[in-house]
């Protein structure tokens, strides 16, 4: 009865034994659960933390686009005002070379007026001077002795039959002057349009 008390002991001491080993796998057990459960929890943290940075790292891509892009523009409105500056600057030089032309083309046009006034001043002190002699001479006719009258009649006939060279060149002079005239006039209104 010893032994068979003394087996009953040892086998509650055994099972008491397996009870704190089942206790301790039991721990054990639970403290694997809860590392896994942080091991868990970090790697959700660090997969966060990967998809924060790849949102940063995409703004960041969009960002630059879009600082590429501004650029782009910014180059493109540059060379357009360039070329605008430019093309305004031959319009510019232009307008001057064609003020230009035109003022010369008004010096032309005051040069011709002044030959057509001097023209029509030498025709007229012409005109004036033949007709001046033929008054005279007709008057010399009609007025004083025969003989005088005779002399007058006929210094009046060789003035009235001569070739009046200096009338015709001043008439001559005056025409061309006024063909002159009128040229420049047309190349002075052409000039200013």
């Amino acid at each position: 009865e010893e032994a068979a008390l003394q087996r009953e002991a040892e086998a509650k001491a055994s099972e008491a034994a397996a009870k704190e080993r089942e206790a301790e796998a039991k721990a054990r057990e639970a403290d694997a659960k809860a590392a896994e459960e942080a091991a868990k929890a970090k790697e959700a943290d660090a997969l966060a933390r990967e998809q924060a940075a790849k949102d940063r790292e995409a703004e960041a891509k969009a960002s630059a686009e879009a600082a590429a892009s501004a650029e782009a523009a910014a180059v493109k409105r540059e060379e357009e005002a360039k070329a605008s500056a430019a093309e305004a600057a031959k319009r510019e030089d232009a307008a001057k070379a064609s003020a230009a032309e035109a003022k010369a083309r008004e010096d032309e046009l005051a040069t011709a007026q002044a030959e057509l006034e001097a023209a029509l001043a030498e025709l007229k002190a012409q005109e004036d001077a033949y007709n001046a002699k033929t008054e005279e001479l007709k008057k010399k006719s009609e007025t004083g002795g025969v003989v005088s009258q005779g002399r007058a009649k006929n210094e009046l006939a060789q003035h009235l039959g001569e070739d009046p060279l200096p009338l015709r060149r001043a008439k001559i002079n005056q025409e061309a002057a006024v063909r002159k005239a009128d040229k420049a006039t047309a190349a002075a209104a052409a000039a200013r349009e």
